[in-house]
């Protein structure tokens, strides 16, 4: 699961294998064999892994599905697809969210 899970990071944000190799300091072939499957790295590796683009090592290794530390279910979902989203759309769903948010205190349900 970990070399699916790296190849995705990785390719989620636009690093080639050499540049994902230049950031934590090892070679490119390191990363190929990564996800490959052929090797994995230690766990202080996968640590800086997951710190640097904020996904817990859970994540990494395939116990949780969400990437986002702290994330819950819905969160995630909303910052996956939030992504594509134009400004206005993002503004408008932050609108409903508050919207929803005060008839629920009107309502006595927070």
């Amino acid at each position: 699961m970990f070399s699916l899970r790296l190849k995705e990071i990785r390719e989620e944000h636009h690093l080639s294998q050499r540049a994902f190799a230049q950031i934590f300091g090892i070679s490119p072939s390191t990363v190929g064999m990564w996800e490959s499957g052929r090797r994995e790295p230690d766990f202080d590796m996968i640590r800086r892994i997951a710190d640097r683009f904020n996904v817990s090592t859970d994540y990494l290794i395939g116990h949780k599905e969400n990437t986002a530390l702290g994330f819950d279910e819905f969160t995630y979902a909303m910052y996956e697809e939030g992504k594509t989203l134009t400004a206005d759309h993002k503004k408008t769903l932050l609108e409903m969210a508050k919207f929803f948010r005060r008839q629920q205190r009107e309502q006595g349900k927070v």
